[in-house]
């Protein structure tokens, strides 16, 4: 059934993800905070995209929440930035708190399926705020700078454990090399790339619940929209899945009851019998 969103900005919202079916195709998104008209933004050989600002309470089929973590720095607002609004900024600017934005999507079928990017801040003294968003949340995606072999460690040592602490147990983990652009230049950049990807191998190992490792550079766009893509659809499968199941115990629960002697049955059908 079609839903509607309802909870009062910034509360991070509630419940999980509705089934997405495969074969998305980008319709819209959605940006904050500015309300402008629509405007085509870009259009390629299998997706077309175009924006309304401010459409944050409009109707959709289906939701997923995805989490966006790690270091300063790193690129995790470049990274959002370039998937929603098709954009890179040089400057830096520290994200405060958490930041959202949502990205609208049509399936083959005419579904509304509305992805939540909730990108937080890294540092230390804005960590219980951003943690306080993991609530409900389909997907984590955990950022790293691919030319700062650092940053990876500290998914491993601290995101790592917040996402263990905060997050719930079938919430899907998703890592991201970010900068592959300064990467492709060679020199220093490509070996520390080169220390990251070894070190990637050795956190997987270690935690079987990272689904996969992806590399994009927000500045080129590589890499974006198909790490965006391949995560989608891994919720979709994960909401898929629980839908089964619950379908599978309701069933269950159904049958059982059917099956159960009816005790105010019995005793008025015993009662009859002996009048």
């Amino acid at each position: 059934p079609r839903r509607r969103q309802t909870a009062t900005l910034p509360a991070p919202p509630q419940g999980p993800s509705s089934v997405r079916p495969a074969g998305l195709e980008h319709d819209s998104l959605a940006t904050l905070p500015t309300p402008a008209p629509w405007q085509q933004l870009r259009s390629e050989s299998t997706m077309t995209t175009y924006t309304t600002r401010g459409e944050v309470f409009g109707e959709y089929d289906y939701l997923h929440k995805l989490i966006m973590i790690g270091d300063s720095a790193v690129g995790k607002s470049s990274v959002v930035t370039r998937f929603a609004d098709d954009k890179y900024e040089e400057s830096f600017i520290a994200t405060i708190g958490v930041d959202l934005r949502i990205r609208t999507m049509k399936d083959t079928t005419g579904r509304k399926i509305k992805l939540q990017l909730w990108d937080t801040a890294g540092q230390e003294r804005f960590r219980a705020i951003a943690v306080s968003y993991f609530r409900g949340a389909d997907c984590v995606v955990l950022v790293y700078d691919r030319t700062k072999p650092e940053t990876l460690l500290n998914v491993a040592s601290t995101w790592l454990h917040e996402v263990e602490s905060h997050a719930a147990d079938n919430a899907l983990l998703y890592l991201i090399g970010n900068k592959s652009d300064l990467v492709a230049r060679g020199g220093e950049a490509a070996e520390k790339a080169r220390q990251c990807d070894a070190l990637v191998e050795e956190l997987m190992e270690m935690n079987p619940r990272v689904i996969a490792h992806l590399r994009t550079s927000a500045k080129t766009g590589e890499g974006i929209d198909d790490a965006f893509e391949q995560i989608a659809e891994a919720c979709n499968e994960e909401s898929r899945g629980r839908e089964l199941r619950s379908d599978k115990r309701k069933k269950t629960l159904l049958q059982r009851n059917q099956g159960a002697p009816n005790a105010w049955g019995g005793f008025f059908g015993g009662l009859c019998n002996i009048l």
